[in-house]
């Protein structure tokens, strides 16, 4: 879940169309099904945790358009319960696993990140000459 709470940091919104499909709690469990070998068992109860997880975030991000420190403090909450929930049905290796793909995730993310800045910022130099 936190990679999908993750990917949420970059605030899905309409002007952000690729946020939504990362959203997809059935493409998430696909994911760690296949990342972290679950068994059928664990994917029915990690879909559940990730379906529900994703409920809390949309309306987070849809229904009060809180600031942009109460959506971080709020994604943070819900991060910390679906760990909570995942611990229980994942194996400790396998919630080793899960945050190093976390954290491997948010290194690309961060990595893409400063590569955008890079290009605005020279494509704002091109444009003052």
């Amino acid at each position: 879940m936190t990679l999908v709470l993750g990917a949420v940091s970059a605030f899905a919104d309409d002007r952000n169309p690729e946020a939504k499909h990362r959203l997809n709690p059935e493409r998430h469990t696909q994911y760690l099904t296949e990342k972290l070998a679950l068994d059928t068992q664990q994917q029915e109860q990690v879909r559940a945790i990730l379906e529900g997880s994703h409920a809390r975030v949309e309306s987070i991000l849809e229904n009060h358009r809180p600031t942009r420190d109460n959506v971080r403090t709020e994604l943070k909450a819900v991060r910390k319960d679906t760990d909570i929930q995942l611990a229980s049905v994942l194996t400790l290796e396998q919630m080793e696993k899960m945050q190093a793909l976390r954290k491997v995730h948010r290194e690309h993310r961060r990595e893409r990140a400063v590569k955008r800045r890079h290009h605005t910022e020279n494509t704002h130099d091109e444009a003052e000459y």
